[in-house]
């Protein structure tokens, strides 16, 4: 570990580099991520979870909004694509902003039992039912606009 004696590390005599420090983060970031997968893979896309509301849990699918001016689908779509690869821009950790990108898919898809089971394992505390905002547990607030939760009443197709 970068040089340093292990007795020095057990013993709290040394710290391990930056460098150590920002790799742990990255694996825990890593394994959090493979966590999201695995629950996109075996219960999102394999329904293993039952049909059950989870609106008494804190999910439910976002009302539909009237944009300003009429939005095409395509318009849409950009919007929201950018919007999800620039999040982590917006501060917090960018497996929790993935976690939020999965669970928000399925709750449009009124599939609420399964945004609610993706959250929890990510460790996120649902403070609007609608997921526009989540914290993480270490307290940062995240933000999700409405075009990224559902659809204009307004749309019009391509």
């Amino acid at each position: 570990r970068q040089g340093l004696p292990s007795q020095a590390l057990a013993h709290g005599l040394a710290r391990p580099s930056s460098r150590f420090r920002n790799s742990a983060r990255k694996e825990e970031g890593q394994a959090l991520c493979g966590l999201v997968f695995y629950f996109v893979k075996y219960v999102f896309l394999m329904g293993c979870i039952g049909s059950k509301s989870a609106k008494k849990d804190g999910v439910k699918k976002a009302e539909r909004w009237k944009s300003d001016k009429p939005v095409t689908r395509s318009e849409l779509n950009r919007l929201r694509d950018e919007f999800w690869e620039t999040a982590p821009a917006y501060g917090g950790n960018s497996a929790i902003w993935e976690a939020l990108k999965v669970a928000v898919a399925a709750a449009q898809i009124a599939d609420l039992e399964t945004a609610k089971v993706i959250l929890d394992a990510a460790g996120v505390i649902i403070s609007e039912p609608n997921l526009s905002v989540c914290y993480d547990e270490k307290g940062h607030e995240y933000e999700i606009p409405v075009y990224c939760l559902s659809e204009p009443i307004n749309l019009q197709e391509d």
